[in-house]
């Protein structure tokens, strides 16, 4: 669990004056809610043995603490674009990258 110390340094890490964009949580059962991320959507290459696949890799990164308790398949709105999240994966320091698929 982070200290307070880490709480400071987690909570400037994801001003949103630095580097954090602001997520719109959209749970299928619960009350939305707004919380900082950063927002990596860069270009990623799959090569299957001779077959080349461009697309994107969508990553949002999280305080853990404020993410605890999203499950795979909830939304979240970043930039009015809506993803779905398909992986959630905490670092042990605390923060949580979720991994994203791009509703179409």
């Amino acid at each position: 669990m982070p200290t307070e110390f880490e709480d400071d340094a987690l909570n400037d890490l994801m001003d949103v004056d630095a580097l954090g964009i602001a997520a719109v949580y959209q749970p299928g059962t619960a009350q939305e809610k707004t919380f900082y991320i950063i927002f990596d959507d860069s270009f990623s290459l799959v090569s299957a043995e001779s077959g080349e696949i461009e697309s994107t890799a969508p990553e949002a990164t999280a305080k853990s603490s404020d993410v605890s308790g999203v499950e795979h398949g909830d939304e979240l709105k970043i930039n009015g674009t809506l993803y779905s999240i398909a992986g959630i994966q905490p670092d042990g320091t605390g923060l949580t990258t979720l991994i994203l698929h791009k509703e179409e």
